[in-house]
């Protein structure tokens, strides 16, 4: 499915009201999404606007897996989107703060 709104060129993502009306009116089985951070509490991300249509996501999916590579891993940005119970993170390589966040969601 592809949203309206606003296009955040460095990102490609669909940001804005309208994108958040339209995700606001889906449900989805399943959601992949990116994140620019995931701290020992958090999924973040640096801007709020791409933040609130991530958060939008992860509220209307019956489950959300969240794709990130190491560099992310121990990373906090500004926005956050959603605690990290709230998620599944699929993460391609170690890092020490991974035992930390097993301990608060899954991790494959």
């Amino acid at each position: 499915v592809m949203v309206g709104g606003n296009v955040k060129t460095a990102t490609d993502a669909s940001i804005g009201g309208v994108a958040l009306n339209q995700i606001n009116q889906l449900h989805f089985d399943l959601a992949f999404i990116g994140m620019n951070g995931v701290d020992d509490g958090y999924y973040t991300t640096p801007d709020m606007e791409e933040g609130a249509v991530k958060r939008a996501i992860l509220e209307n999916a019956k489950q959300t897996y969240v794709l990130v590579d190491s560099s992310k891993i121990g990373q906090t940005c500004f926005a956050k989107v959603a605690p990290l119970k709230r998620a599944i993170v699929i993460t391609s390589q170690g890092h020490e703060l991974l035992q930390v966040i097993k301990e608060k969601t899954e991790v494959i």
